[in-house]
């Protein structure tokens, strides 16, 4: 009985604050209210900075007790390792004066760890898309299948030097990465866009409530 009163007291409180705060910042960007609007998103990037931590402690701590139940995977021990090497070096390096100019810094991890990892997951991804198009044209030979090799080969051939030296070639490659590529990401960001805009008049309106009310 008492769960189910904190409960219903709870919702009515949680719809009463993110439909206040989403008025209220709504009603910043039409009424001189800059000074408000920055107090709102200083808190919201606090926030989003507080909730980031929180999720890399349980996200530490998960893999910490798969070590510590006997568990050994790889996996785990070198999330372990990079996530402590990471965040030392980056909390050191704000204080010049206790970080040796010897050891490498954060820049030194983004550019000799980061980037390669993330080129071997585009090299990757693009190694799956060329398989998976092969089998789409075999179980599905339809002319979507066909759209979607075809662009699949001219991203690739355009994202690469080989026999686009020419003029022409050049062309190609900007219309493949200024046009084609360019319009997809516009439209994936309106879309995104679209979407945040209706969840948010939900919210507003209170009949959304993805915080569990």
């Amino acid at each position: 009985m008492k769960d189910r009163f904190n409960l219903n007291l709870q919702a009515p409180l949680a719809t009463i604050i993110a439909v206040g705060a989403g008025v209220l910042m709504l009603a910043t960007y039409i009424l001189p209210l800059e000074g408000v609007r920055t107090i709102l998103l200083d808190v919201v990037v606090i926030g989003a900075a507080v909730a980031l931590l929180i999720g890399m402690v349980n996200l530490l701590s998960v893999h910490v007790e798969k070590v510590g139940n006997g568990e050994t995977p790889v996996s785990s021990i070198a999330l372990i390792l990079a996530m402590f090497l990471t965040f030392t070096i980056t909390l050191l390096q704000s204080y010049t004066n206790l970080y040796p100019d010897w050891l490498p810094g954060s820049q030194w991890l983004l550019t000799n760890i980061q980037i390669p990892v993330e080129s071997a997951l585009m090299g990757v991804l693009a190694i799956t898309l060329t398989y998976a198009a092969a089998r789409l044209v075999s179980l599905r030979p339809n002319i979507f299948s066909a759209i979607f090799v075809f662009t699949l080969l001219l991203v690739l051939i355009a994202s690469t030097s080989i026999g686009l030296e020419s003029s022409f070639g050049q062309i190609i490659r900007t219309f493949v990465s200024h046009g084609i590529a360019s319009a997809g990401a516009r439209g994936i960001l309106i879309g995104v866009a679209l979407g945040v805009v209706a969840t948010g008049l939900r919210i507003i309106m209170g009949s959304d409530r993805p915080y569990g009310g």
